[in-house]
């Protein structure tokens, strides 16, 4: 499967007419979340935590820390506020910290190191936007929680994908959040799971109505998630015995492995060669 390539050779597709170009968004505007940007940042104005559910491709990695950094800046220019901002960002993997890190650099038209940065287990780069792993954030907050309040927002990304150091950084911002009252914690998921979270930090936004209401009870704080759409992509279906129709694999362990994998599948669809299988020469004998 894929998007619209090259002729043959060097590993390239078959012919152009093959596939459809994959529409790649030449702004940022071209987005689903920008037509939800105002109401994100209303959100985060509002609330101490704000939940954002979007499929990948969407753009909320990307745009979301930008869009509250620079929303704190034009509200400095109108008089409200200081304008300062401090975002770390969490990633499941180092390789996604690292590649989101230069992707908003390059969109804000300056290198990694000036506004956005990154911090990863053995290599880090500073910025007031700093994107960092799972597992490097929770480190720094266990040793030292004193470092969270330093924060004004706090951005969990890709939180659908579960893992320890996922859930115990979750239950420990719970916990600091109670403590620093005016960072902001933004939970960023692609699934249905982002209303479990909703659900689960909804004490603290219900626990900190009630302190600034003198200990009455304050109405239920607003969990529902802000979707943000999606971006669709067309997809062509490609089986394993029409790879050489559409690709030129050459040598190596790539050829090798292929062979191997369509000789095992000739043996489970009966020991035929191509034209036996699921893909066009199957439609072709039926």
């Amino acid at each position: 499967m894929g998007g619209k390539r090259g002729g043959k050779g060097g590993g390239g597709g078959g012919d152009d007419g093959d596939f459809a170009p994959i529409p790649v968004p030449k702004t940022a505007e071209e987005l689903p979340i920008y037509a939800h940007k105002e109401a994100i940042l209303q959100h985060i104005r509002d609330f101490r935590i704000t939940h954002i559910q979007g499929e990948t491709g969407c753009g909320k990695s990307t745009q979301v820390p930008k869009y509250i950094m620079q929303d704190a800046e034009d509200r400095h220019k109108r008089g409200e506020g200081d304008g300062v901002t401090k975002i770390v960002v969490t990633q499941p993997r180092r390789m996604a910290a690292i590649t989101l890190a230069r992707r908003v650099a390059s969109e804000l038209g300056e290198e990694v190191g000036k506004t956005v940065g990154y911090k990863i287990s053995g290599d880090a780069v500073a910025g007031k936007l700093c994107f960092v792993t799972t597992g490097f954030l929770l480190q720094v907050l266990v040793n030292q929680p004193e470092e969270f309040a330093t924060y004004t927002h706090v951005i969990l990304d890709e939180v659908h994908e579960r893992s320890v150091d996922a859930d115990l950084l979750t239950m420990l911002m719970k916990l600091l959040m109670q403590c620093s009252p005016k960072v902001r914690l933004v939970v960023m998921s692609a699934t249905l799971q982002a209303h479990l979270f909703a659900q689960y930090f909804s004490a603290v936004e219900e626990g900190g109505s009630m302190a600034s209401r003198g200990g009455r009870r304050p109405p239920p704080a607003e969990v529902k998630p802000i979707f943000v759409g999606v971006r669709t992509y067309p997809v062509q279906e490609i089986f394993l015995d029409e790879l050489d129709d559409h690709f030129t694999i050459k040598g190596g362990f790539a050829r090798a492995g292929l062979d191997k994998a369509l000789n095992e599948f000739w043996k489970m669809e009966g020991g035929g060669r191509k034209g036996t299988g699921k893909g066009k020469g199957k439609g072709k004998s039926e």
